[in-house]
């Protein structure tokens, strides 16, 4: 209930959306008190169906149950700490109709709660919940690696389609962050072994961050010296080596 607020404002976000058939799917996952809200605000309006999971399962069935709710031809998920575009949905259809996709996502950018913090680089990005710098596509790696196995393609990324994502206060912890990239680095790894082929699109990041993005970081800084900038650099490389610190602890715990 602390983040009802949230959850509002994600909603009315998709009431304003300049496309003209769109149906809400909101899902409490099993605390009833929010299902009642979720009744008493929405219920009544049309284009909104409702839903209450049996107990707490957490996002990923979260999401299945709002798809089997779901009535229309399209399902695109919003996070309740999220806020679309107005013209979110619109994109999104454009990628479908205009370019046959099979699935379809759009580029997630910060929305900081209480101040950007200046270290973080925008390659780590992805650590926050937003689309990073060198990110080709939007979309979970597992989907993204079935959709491939099933349809030859993966998830049509279109960067037009915004959604802002909060990112709240403990989200800029230095610490939060270094312990997140650490199991970040583990999570990769793991999904390698369960998902072939889920490794390479990090594999391509990897490459351009330490071929392109660090030297050039490096040649700026050297030519316009700037403490910002400086700041970004550790912290690009520190956290670049918490992930692989990840990584490797996975090898050793998934072989």
């Amino acid at each position: 209930m602390d983040r009802y607020d949230d959850v509002v404002e994600a909603a009315r976000s998709v009431f304003d959306q300049t496309h003209d058939d769109v149906e809400l799917v909101l899902i409490s996952d099993g605390n009833p008190d929010v299902f009642d809200r979720f009744e008493a605000e929405f219920g009544d309006r049309p284009g909104v169906r409702t839903h209450c999971n049996d107990r707490n399962r957490g996002l990923l069935v979260s999401r299945n149950d709002g798809a089997d709710v779901a009535t229309g031809d399209i399902v695109a998920f919003l996070d309740d700490d999220a806020v679309a575009h107005p013209e979110w949905i619109e994109r999104l259809v454009a990628a479908y109709e205009d370019h046959d996709a099979v699935a379809a996502g759009g580029k997630m950018v910060p929305m900081w709660v209480d101040g950007e913090p200046r270290f973080l680089p925008e390659e780590h990005y992805y650590l926050i919940g937003a689309t990073h710098r060198g990110n080709l596509q939007g979309g979970e790696t597992e989907l993204c690696e079935r959709l491939r196995a099933e349809y030859g393609r993966g998830v049509y990324y279109v960067p037009e389609a915004e959604v802002a994502h909060k990112v709240f206060d403990y989200r800029t912890d230095p610490r939060w962050l270094l312990d997140r990239a650490f199991w970040q680095g583990y999570s990769k790894r793991g999904m390698e072994q369960f998902v072939a082929g889920s490794g390479d699109e990090e594999s391509a990041f990897l490459g351009r961050l330490l071929g392109e993005f660090v030297p050039g970081r490096t040649w700026n800084l050297l030519t316009d010296p700037d403490p910002v900038e400086a700041k970004q650099l550790v912290w690009l490389l520190l956290l670049t080596a918490t992930v692989g610190f990840g990584y490797l602890y996975g090898i050793a715990k998934w072989g």
